[in-house]
């Protein structure tokens, strides 16, 4: 892009966080713009979504889960989630203190777009500490983003 300086002034292109076309340029002459839609996601099955997402290798530790979600009752069961070498086991019930949230705010949280520290910041997550510990371990992933817009 550089090379063409003489017969553009202006390039755009879709990218996502820190995107490292940003870095390669020699001086900070760019624009960023965010395209107004957000990241969306729909869990279904919440069981299945836990056992076939990719865990960490190293986490290891059980999660109560309690979701709530008045579309699908299934996903309001409470859930024990067992972490261990990248896979989780996942039974009806949960034992002890439960993690609570919406279903909206589970997705947020599953893919990586909401911490589960800032979202009990603002009020969309219940858990205790522990809980919370485990859950930011569990769940931190890279930011989701797609080029596209719908």
């Amino acid at each position: 892009l550089a090379g063409h300086r003489s017969l553009a002034d202006h390039v755009s292109w879709s990218g996502g966080p820190a995107d490292p076309l940003c870095l390669a340029l020699d001086d900070a002459t760019y624009e960023v713009s965010q395209s107004p839609s957000h990241w969306m996601l729909r869990v279904v099955d919440a069981r299945a979504a836990l056992v076939e997402r990719g865990w960490p290798t190293s986490v290891r530790g059980e999660l109560g889960l309690r979701l709530r979600d008045p579309l699908l009752p299934r996903n309001e069961a409470p859930f024990t989630v067992r972490l261990r070498s990248g896979a989780a086991e996942v039974e009806e019930g949960a034992r002890g203190p439960a993690a609570e949230a919406d279903v909206e705010t589970f997705a947020s949280i599953y893919t990586g777009l909401l911490s589960p520290r800032r979202a009990a910041a603002l009020g969309r997550l219940t858990a205790p500490d522990a809980q919370l510990d485990l859950m930011e371990e569990a769940f931190r992933s890279p930011t989701p983003w797609m080029s596209e817009a719908f």
